[in-house]
């Protein structure tokens, strides 16, 4: 990434932060995504349950990959798990729960659009600790700019990702669409963390997700 855009996004994920903090969200900011993954190794208590939601950023980051390999966490691995279903249950009700967002708001607010609501229930009810990881191109000015931004890059690429035959994937954008394979059915707005510093908005200065 270019050093003054790099610069530009920090200034705007510091100036995010004190809003998220102003609604209740502990934040957490990092240059790079192994700083992030260092934090969050220290953080997990030993002996913790944790469940991810589904996340390209999770992957980049090598979270993923570290949960596979972590003896001293209990994972509820959906991407192996025989019963997949059962596991995203299970995950409601996890010590910590990882994902990421489709925007953050420049007022300090989470926008997330879910198939199946799994990301969504567990951010807004259930596990102990969330932790939010986003990469800087997910900040947003406001609701409507996210809502723009996942109809137009996150629901046609993760689409895409998931190789889902939806009308996104060939239009470029969200179509709102009633396919049977849509990822487009609940829609939420997280405007504050009800329990202060349960939801941990991580930000990473680094071009992650969709």
């Amino acid at each position: 990434m270019d050093q003054n855009v790099h610069a530009v996004r920090r200034a705007q994920a510091e100036a995010c932060m004190i809003r998220l903090e102003a609604n209740q969200f502990e934040t957490q900011y990092f240059d790079n995504s192994s700083d992030a993954l260092s934090f969050l190794k220290k953080a997990i208590p030993a002996d913790s349950t944790v469940g991810v939601g589904g996340s390209e950023t999770l992957r980049q980051i090598h979270a993923i990959e570290w949960l596979e390999n972590e003896p001293s966490l209990k994972f509820l691995d959906r991407y192996h798990a025989g019963n997949e279903e059962q596991v995203l249950r299970d995950s409601l009700t996890a010590d910590v729960f990882l994902t990421s967002s489709n925007a953050v708001t420049m007022n300090g607010m989470l926008y997330n659009v879910d198939g199946r609501g799994n990301r969504i229930a567990a951010l807004t009810f259930g596990p102990k600790k969330v932790y939010v990881l986003v990469g800087t191109n997910k900040i947003v000015s406001d609701i409507d700019a996210a809502v723009q931004r996942v109809k137009t890059i996150a629901a046609p690429a993760n689409c895409m990702r998931l190789k889902r035959q939806t009308p996104c994937t060939k239009t470029g954008e969200c179509m709102e669409c009633s396919y049977d394979q849509t990822i487009c059915s609940s829609y939420a707005v997280t405007r504050r963390s009800h329990i202060k510093n349960r939801i941990c908005v991580i930000f990473i200065n680094e071009e992650l997700g969709f």
